[in-house]
Order: structure tokens, then sequence, then C-alpha cells
């Protein structure tokens, strides 16, 4: 490996660092450079905690997506259909499809469904 690949490569890795020390201190109002610099010897626990807290919300995330009405309520039929008879809708299948919001909840209440566990 040449030294300009290894130049390279810490490049990329302080880049990659920084920005989950951006990340983090959008999410919690911590400035983890700032206590870096002020306790190098904490470093390594310091960006070990920001890199797995940072990992973690991202793989919470939910993905956005916007339905058409007809799309919505296709899937909505669906979880109505799959839970069984009359007017009983399980939360579980709405959270599986990503239908298990406040908004849709309250729609298929006042459509006169009841939502079970």
């Amino acid at each position: 490996m040449t030294m300009n690949s290894l130049i390279l490569i810490a490049i990329a890795v302080t880049y990659k660092t920084m920005s989950y020390c951006d990340i983090y201190q959008l999410i919690t109002g911590i400035d983890v450079v700032q206590m870096i610099l002020n306790n190098p010897a904490e470093s390594q626990a310091l960006l070990t905690t920001v890199m797995s807290t940072v990992n973690v919300i991202f793989q919470e995330m939910p993905t956005e997506v916007f339905l058409a009405d007809g799309d919505l309520w296709q899937l909505l039929n669906y979880a109505i259909l799959e839970s069984g008879a009359g007017n009983v809708v399980s939360a579980q299948i709405l959270r599986e499809l990503g239908l298990y919001t406040n908004s849709i909840v309250a729609h298929l209440i006042y459509l006169g469904y009841t939502i079970i566990p």
C-alpha cells in the first residue's frame, strides 16, 4: 500500500467519524469533538458510544413512503381481511404493513373499526 493510499484512507475515516459526530450532536446536543479535545484519553470510549448510538438510530428510523389513496385502501382492506371477521383490525398487522400510525388508527376508529393488539 502506498503512502498516498494510506493518506486517502485516513482522510475517509476522519470524514466519516466527523460525520457521525455531527449527527450525534444533532440528536443529543452534545459536542463530542469538544469533549474529545478536552479529554483525549476518553476518545475511544466516546467514539464507540457515538458510532453505536447513531447506528441504532439509523436502523430504527422509519422509511416514509407516500401512497395514493387507492393503494392505501388496498393495504387497509388487506389488514381488515387478515384480522378476521367484523369491525376488528389487528394492530400487529397494521404494524407489519407500516400502517400503524395515529392518523390511520384514528381514521379506522372513526369508520367504526376496533383496533386490537
